[in-house]
């Protein structure tokens, strides 16, 4: 996985600049739902009532899976074992996977993709998220091994 400038980093840093970029994308997130939600329901009065619709209310619920991403991905940049370039590829790949669509997580790749149709801020972090991370698998390429279930990367 390569940083916007196409340079190589080490694996660390590359998770690190990774993880700046995805709470850049999830912030911006929450901001265009909450207009959407203040829109149809009235202003959320303060960022604790925000906190409660985030983690209870169905509109908010689409967000999820990015949240536990950025979860995994914060874990894993805390742990004693260092970050590997193996480890760092499972994470934007995941990170991908979730962006793309595909039908893992249809509910967030059909929210995802409205709010690339409504949102220029979020085509734009979107933009700059996606050159840095790794390339798609050809459809002819042999599958890999080395995923979620070695523990190392995100469990997406």
């Amino acid at each position: 996985m390569s940083s916007a400038g196409g340079s190589e980093h080490d694996p660390a840093s590359v998770l690190n600049d990774l993880r700046r970029r995805v709470l850049r994308l999830h912030k911006a997130l929450i901001q265009a739902e909450r207009r959407r939600y203040e829109r149809m329901h009235g202003r959320i009065e303060n960022e604790y009532n925000l906190l409660g619709l985030l983690s209870h209310d169905p509109a908010f619920a689409w967000l999820r899976p990015l949240t536990v991403y950025i979860v995994e991905l914060e874990e894993r940049l805390d742990a004693e074992e260092p970050v590997t370039g193996e480890v760092a590829d499972q994470f934007g790949t995941a990170l991908r996977q979730l962006m793309t669509g595909g039908d893992r997580i249809p509910t967030f790749h059909r929210s995802y993709a409205r709010v690339l149709q409504d949102e220029p801020e979020i085509v734009l972090i979107h933009g700059e998220i996606m050159p840095t991370l790794p390339k798609p698998p050809r459809a002819d390429a042999p599958e890999q091994s080395g995923g979620p279930e070695s523990g190392s990367g995100p469990a997406l």
